[in-house]
């Protein structure tokens, strides 16, 4: 069997804090979709409890409602790396400047008031 190129995403290995949220999201795939919270992020990924499952290593395009920015934030490619019932865990792989200096803004704000979060 072929091993993924990424390394296994685990509490000890990753790179950049996370922060607890509870920021609305909206999600899909090619075929369905859904809505739910981001229940944590950080810069490369999130932890989002849903209405609907969604399978390991399904691409999704996603947007989320965060309290600083008026319209929801894009994101056009994020893949998910776990997936337990209706959690999963999603890498963020693309998404437009604006989006990603919007999402960087809110990110650096809960850096340094944890407080702020949706």
């Amino acid at each position: 069997s072929k091993k993924s190129a990424l390394p296994a995403l685990s509490r000890e290995s990753r790179r950049t804090p996370r922060f607890l949220t509870q920021c609305p999201v909206t999600y899909h795939d090619r075929i369905a979709g859904g809505q739910g919270l981001v229940l944590n992020m950080s810069r490369e990924g999130w932890r989002v409890r849903g209405t609907s499952p969604v399978r390991d290593s399904t691409t999704l395009t996603l947007s989320i409602t965060v309290p600083s920015v008026d319209e929801p934030i894009p994101i056009k490619e994020a893949v998910v790396r776990w997936s337990n019932g209706l959690e999963f865990g999603v890498q963020l792989i693309d998404l437009d400047p604006g989006a990603a200096a919007c999402l960087s803004d809110y990110i650096r704000t809960l850096e340094k008031d944890p407080h702020l979060a949706c």
